[in-house]
């Protein structure tokens, strides 16, 4: 259970933002505080610790652009080990799948007609677990942006007034991209991966955060195509690197999912497992991976 308030917080409509986030069950968990983040009991054996990562740990923008460097280091370190693929490649491109999710945090609220949270990048802290695993995304700002006709576009926390929905979806296109980038700078130095790989995996978090979100809330095709075509014409310049959207119908209704422009490497590992999005894979053999996960899943 995730507190979203704390005594020495003043109500502001970024932290009822906040809290219709985290009620709404989307994977992205926001929080004020590092603290309201519960912590989980350490395993030991006599004195030795059995793991090389804390339970759960907070990385900095800056920690996020020095990946030889601290656990930041030893998270990409874990991502090869868990795996079996001894490769910086795939480990710079699982943390980069695993950090499009911190996404849910701007996406979430603008698919809802809530403040959008609006932050520096270095005005937030992400959270992860040993298993490797996104736990949830740390705001230390109270800034927010609005529809200029909402009520709460002259409130003091207010930083920017958009003109209308669209204006909206491109300002946080341009948001999550420019927090984005020295992170996979960083990681392209490092992992020798290609840029454009390393952006189609973020940017295949972010569309699937949308389409996820948009699922959730029961939004329409329509609505969904008009956000999903705004945030793609915003990142242009990352074209070749943004994964193919596209719907199926099954059940009768038609359901959005996405393939990347690049692949993960995740195959290559013990399991030989395949993501749904994975773009190796034939087309048919994908499409009918899609449609056995509509007639499970809904």
């Amino acid at each position: 259970m995730f507190e979203m308030q704390s005594e020495n917080d003043v109500p502001t409509p970024l932290l009822a933002t906040i809290a219709a986030i985290n009620a709404s069950g989307i994977y992205t968990t926001v929080v004020r505080h590092q603290s309201d983040v519960p912590g989980r009991a350490e395993e030991k054996t006599g004195a030795t610790r059995v793991r090389s990562l804390p339970a759960l740990f907070w990385l900095s923008h800056a920690d996020m652009r020095r990946p030889q460097e601290g656990l930041y280091a030893e998270l990409l370190q874990a991502l090869m080990t868990r795996s079996g693929i001894a490769s910086r490649r795939f480990a710079a491109a699982s943390f980069l799948l695993r950090y499009g999710w911190s996404a849910g945090a701007v996406i979430a609220p603008l698919l809802m007609d809530q403040p959008i949270p609006w932050y520096a990048a270095e005005e937030a802290d992400l959270c992860f677990a040993d298993n490797t695993l996104f736990q949830a995304i740390c705001l230390n700002s109270d800034g927010f942006i609005i529809d200029r006709d909402h009520c709460f576009s002259a409130h003091p926390h207010c930083v920017l007034n958009s003109s209308d929905p669209n204006a909206a979806i491109r300002l946080v296109a341009d948001q999550l991209a420019g927090h984005a980038k020295p992170v996979v700078e960083a990681l392209h130095r490092w992992s020798g991966f290609s840029r454009k790989a390393l952006w189609a995996m973020v940017s295949s978090s972010w569309v699937g955060q949308i389409i996820n979100i948009s699922k959730r809330f029961h939004l329409p095709e329509d609505q969904i195509r008009r956000y999903l075509t705004f945030f793609y014409d915003q990142w242009r310049p990352l074209a070749d690197s943004l994964p193919h959207w596209y719907f199926i119908n099954e059940q009768g209704k038609d359901h959005c999912f996405h393939v990347r422009a690049s692949c993960c490497l995740y195959f290559k590992g013990k399991n030989r497992h395949f993501c749904a999005s994975c773009p190796v894979i034939e087309e048919k053999e994908r499409i009918e991976r899609n449609r056995r996960w509509v007639q499970k899943y809904g």
